[in-house]
């Protein structure tokens, strides 16, 4: 409700190729999702018939093209910051709203690639302890259990990259919709 006398100006920013920012994040989104839901209809298929490894290099393989797509998530926020900050300068709301989306997207990146990089240290430390023979001197229950123990480990991991990828992506969805 305006008083008398009470003049509001407000100033919304609107980028020239906005749709195509907004269409290339949507279609990142909907890729990512359904890279998300392949993975889970692999591992399934994959039931009991697949080892531990063979399980989490689905995994693996899946969580890089996801990362991929998250890299072009990254791309689209810079590109549309920088076109922001070109056409109005710095001081500007939108530029700071545009900023948090591209730390979101970055943020959840690196988490993604941290998850990665969890997984081949994972494997590499079961490879060395296969080739080095440590592994042969145990009960074929022990190794076992400790082979199940990595891919538990390995995909906690990677359950907790995707938690925090698909909230980090909630979120600057939201956000990109509500301004």
């Amino acid at each position: 409700m305006s008083g008398v006398g009470t003049n509001d100006i407000k100033q919304k920013i609107v980028l020239e190729g906005e749709q195509q920012y907004k269409s290339a994040l949507k279609d990142a989104q909907r890729e990512l999702k359904l890279l998300r839901s392949e993975l889970k209809a692999e591992t399934a298929e994959l039931g009991n018939n697949a080892t531990a490894q063979e399980k989490q290099a689905v995994k693996v393989k899946n969580l890089q093209k996801q990362i991929q797509e998250q890299e072009k998530i990254v791309k689209t926020y810079t590109a549309a910051l920088q076109e922001v900050k070109e056409k109005y300068g710095d001081n500007q709301d939108e530029i700071t709203k545009w900023e948090i989306k591209l730390n979101d997207a970055r943020t959840a990146l690196a988490n993604m690639k941290n998850g990665l990089e969890d997984v081949d240290k994972g494997f590499q430390n079961v490879n060395t302890e296969v080739r080095n023979g440590t592994l042969e001197a145990k009960s074929f229950g022990d190794a076992f259990k400790e082979l199940a123990s990595v891919g538990e480990s390995v995909s906690s991991a990677i359950e907790n990259v995707f938690k925090g990828m698909l909230d980090t992506a909630r979120e600057a969805v939201s956000e990109l919709w509500i301004s």
